[in-house]
Parts: structure tokens; sequence; C-alpha cells
């Protein structure tokens, strides 16, 4: 099993979907399951894999169709790989998988799970990792206009 993770990069929103394999038919129904949660975003950055690029391909042809265009006229997506031989680029999402793969050290080790505890764990996960908050509490107005 492998896990996908999705980010929102402005807010750094963790989303992670448990796939069976690198396939591009397995990346395209997460990307679909992801958008029917969080809804169709505007641009999806990713990294040069071929899992990725494949479906770049099937994920453009699908918005550029004129059955997507007449439902969705509105929604102009665009997947945007990052640059050739610059992984510095993607080092936003390089530290969020870091500390998700933390998370799993800690809670599960070597040991091996089954398909449902690993969707629990990843679950745990995600609530662990978005429920900081996103940015420094307060305690009164007066610290806010100091």
């Amino acid at each position: 099993m492998y896990l996908l993770i999705f980010t929102v990069l402005s807010i750094r929103v963790v989303h992670g979907e448990v796939v069976p394999d690198m396939s591009v038919l397995s990346f395209l129904q997460a990307l679909v399951r992801f958008s029917n949660l969080y809804g169709i975003p505007s641009a999806i950055y990713s990294e040069n894999a071929r899992t990725f690029l494949g479906g770049a391909g099937w994920f453009q042809r699908l918005v550029f169709s004129n059955d997507y265009q007449q439902k969705c006229g509105s929604c102009k997506s665009k997947f945007r790989p990052i640059p050739l031989f610059s992984p510095w680029v993607g080092g936003v999402w390089e530290r969020i998988i870091q500390t998700i793969k933390n998370c799993f050290y800690k809670v599960v080790g070597r040991g091996e799970l089954d398909n449902f505890s690993l969707l629990t764990i990843v679950s745990y996960i995600k609530r662990a990792i978005n429920n900081r908050p996103l940015t420094n509490p307060a305690s009164s107005e007066i610290e806010l206009k100091q």
C-alpha cells in the first residue's frame, strides 16, 4: 500500500489517501476522492514521477473536454509539475512528508498493519497534523495591537 498526500499550500492542511499501487488509475481515483471532499483545486503541483505526469495528461484531457466545460466551465484547473532537476521547489511538501513519516514511526514502528488499521492510523495522523493552530493565538486584543 502507498500513501498519496495532498496538501493545500496556502494553509498546509494535509489529506492522505491510501492507494494499492502507484498506477495512474489509482492516482486519478485518489484525486477524484480528494476533489469530492474538498472541491476541484485550481492548480495541482506535483513531483515529476511517471505516475503524476501520466495522471496530468489524463487530467488535462478531462479539463479541456466538452462535457467538463459544460458542467464545470468556471473551473480552470491546471496541473503543474515542478521544473526538471529542481527538487528544492517541492521543499514545502517534503517537510510535510517528513512530519508524516515521523508520526508513522512513532505509532507503528516496524510493525505490520492490515488495511483498516492503516486507514485508521492515517486518519489519526491527519487529525494530529491538521489540529495545530494556523497562527499564534493571542490572549487579548491588546497583544494584537502591540
